[in-house]
């Protein structure tokens, strides 16, 4: 998200709101598996089945993280990014794009568009990507990195970025703590975020057609 958004490079986070359901799902996962009566069954826990986070931009974007990870349910990262001119859809692999779509106001699949447009960093790797771990992310994060510390360039994600995520998960139980009131972003960049140009997978010589 971060790079979509242009976060630390054009655009910020500037104020987060937490709210946390509460917390039922550990306990009874240590019943079922445990018994009722095992001590980690009876103990009280303080994180909430489902939190969700809206972080608010300093350019008026927002950003909706929903942490699910106690209760039982199939895989799905329920990605979606959308803007004035479209939305894209991760779950259904589905997008719609205005004055580009066929059908107006109906979903179309991603996958011309992903084989039209595929990045340059996807088609120079492995063709064994999905054993690779994350569909390949992985194999992906590793290579640009090492690339990085070889060529003694900076990696393409820097140290404001990888501070800027970290911190949401503080920052939330900090919002949780006080009620799901608003708390301050910290600025890593110390106000350079605004002229930061982006770096991850930025192709100088790619023009889209889009």
């Amino acid at each position: 998200m971060l790079s979509w958004l242009d976060i630390n490079c054009g655009d910020a986070f500037d104020r987060l709101t937490s709210t946390a359901t509460a917390s039922r799902a550990i306990n009874e996962y240590f019943a079922r598996k445990f018994g009722a009566d095992h001590p980690s069954a009876r103990r009280r826990y303080a994180q909430g089945d489902i939190v969700t986070s809206v972080v608010k931009t300093k350019r008026g974007k927002t950003i909706v993280v929903n942490y699910d990870m106690q209760l039982p349910r199939p895989y799905d990262n329920r990605w979606m990014v959308q803007g004035t001119l479209g939305v894209y859809n991760e779950q259904g692999s589905l997008l719609y794009l205005e004055g580009v779509s066929p059908k107006y106001h109906e979903w179309e699949s991603f996958g011309p568009y992903q084989t039209e447009y595929d990045h340059r960093l996807w088609k120079s790797l492995p063709k064994d990507l999905e054993a690779r771990g994350h569909g390949g992310t992985d194999y992906l994060e590793l290579e640009q990195f090492v690339q990085a510390v070889r060529r003694q360039t900076q990696t393409p994600i820097d140290v404001y970025d990888s501070a800027a995520m970290c911190s949401i998960i503080a920052l939330s139980e900090m919002s949780i703590a006080r009620g799901s009131a608003p708390v301050e972003c910290p600025d890593f960049t110390r106000g350079r975020w605004p002229a930061r140009k982006p770096t991850f997978a930025v192709d100088p010589d790619y023009v889209p057609k889009i």
